[in-house]
């Protein structure tokens, strides 16, 4: 790629951790099998040159310490890091390792076949993947027993590699501490690796004891920031393509405008609902005009069609325009009223969702061909003027938040 973006190829994300972290889906619920980064983002490249080389080797690290704020793209990182590890050793023990409290994960983690310790209070173990690399099988699920999974002899190969998430969030017991020291020792000594996220850096965290800071701060620590134009241009391409949408030029442009400031999890997310409620043009291209129509009309998260009835939207419209909501039932063929009728037609129709024959009806028995009339009449304007653009906005917002 160009402009300092590149590109780390993963081989396909399925199962295990990949299931359970991984946010980059297009439409029929796929992965995006890579991880793209900007010059910003540099050393992640570095993580995944490095990643296979053998202990002992001089540009090998040890461990993994990947921090960012959420929604940088640690998770996939990690799931990609996981799949190249899985690729390479097909017979590899891969294990999940959650910080205590950590109960925002647990239905993530049964989607992706990993039981929930029955104790809150101890870290919990998860088998990931057992040999070839499957799902783990019925006899290694559920919480530890009396002997700790991982103290088992076979389990420490140099295949091993063991995922540490949510660092900071791991409980202060010394004693858990100090078994999270021995397995980056014991790693150390066998070849095996260990991956560790966190949303703030390990030399941060005062409740980690100064022994597992210093191993932790010892390997590679990766900064793992808010991708820059350069990188998100790059992601929205990507996603556009996973999700079988062409977005042109200024298409492009609208949508990381539009998202300059989201994290790559919303922004991927963006794409998707994109993909969905656009249709492309007879070239299967999405141009400007159906992302700036994409943005206008996007409703708040969670709120269903129907919740939005006609009349508000007059009332909300109307209220706009200095008039009242008999004016746009009327027969009234002024200027201001006819752009307010339009406007609200609009918005009944693209953003609430309603039969034009509904609408028509609503608006003074009006047929249907005068309504899609005046919806093309509003898509032009919205194609060309930037004010119209920000009053469709606005009148969303009224809409939705409108009791």
């Amino acid at each position: 790629m160009t402009n300092g973006v590149f590109s780390i190829p993963f081989p396909p994300l399925s199962g295990g951790i990949a299931a359970a972290t991984t946010t980059g889906r297009k439409r029929c619920g796929s992965r995006s099998a890579s991880f793209i980064v900007g010059p910003e983002n540099r050393l992640a490249r570095i993580a995944a040159e490095t990643f296979l080389l053998p202990a002992g080797s001089e540009a090998a690290f040890h461990p993994l310490v990947i921090y960012g704020p959420s929604g940088c793209g640690k998770s996939h990182l990690t799931a990609g890091l996981v799949a190249i590890w899985t690729a390479r050793y097909p017979h590899a023990h891969v294990w999940y390792i959650r910080g205590s409290g950590d109960l925002a994960r647990s239905d993530k983690s049964r989607q992706a076949g990993i039981s929930q310790t029955e104790n809150e209070d101890r870290l919990a173990e998860f088998p990931l993947a057992n040999r070839a690399g499957q799902e783990p099988q019925p006899e290694r699920m559920g919480p530890p027993k009396t002997k700790n999974l991982l103290s088992q002899q076979d389990v420490w190969r140099p295949t091993t590699l063991i995922v540490a998430e949510d660092l900071d969030r791991f409980t202060r017991q010394r004693s858990l501490q100090r078994q999270l020291e021995s397995w980056i020792d014991r790693l150390q000594r066998i070849g095996g690796k260990l991956i560790v996220t966190a949303s703030t850096s390990p030399a941060a965290l005062s409740h980690l004891s100064p022994m597992l800071r210093s191993r932790l701060v010892g390997g590679l620590v990766i900064n793992l920031t808010a991708p820059q134009q350069a990188a998100r241009t790059a992601i929205v391409l990507n996603q556009a393509r996973l999700a079988g949408i062409k977005l042109t030029e200024t298409a492009l442009q609208e949508v990381v405008r539009q998202r300059r400031d989201a994290s790559v999890a919303n922004l991927v997310a963006t794409v998707d609902r994109l993909a969905q409620a656009t249709a492309p043009d007879a070239s299967g291209v999405v141009d400007q005009r159906a992302v700036c129509q994409f943005f206008c009309l996007e409703r708040a998260p969670g709120r269903r069609p129907e919740q939005i009835p006609i009349h508000r939207i007059l009332t909300v419209v109307a209220r706009q325009y200095g008039l009242k909501p008999a004016d746009l039932r009327g027969r009234s063929r002024r200027r201001g009223v006819a752009l307010a009728r339009s406007m609200a037609m609009y918005l009944a129709s693209r953003h609430a969702h309603h039969s034009l024959k509904k609408i028509g009806r609503s608006l003074g028995q009006r047929d249907h061909t005068t309504v899609m009339h005046s919806c093309r009449n509003i898509e032009k304007s919205l194609a060309s003027d930037p004010a119209c653009q920000k009053l469709v906005q606005e009148l969303v917002t009224k809409i939705e938040s409108h009791p």
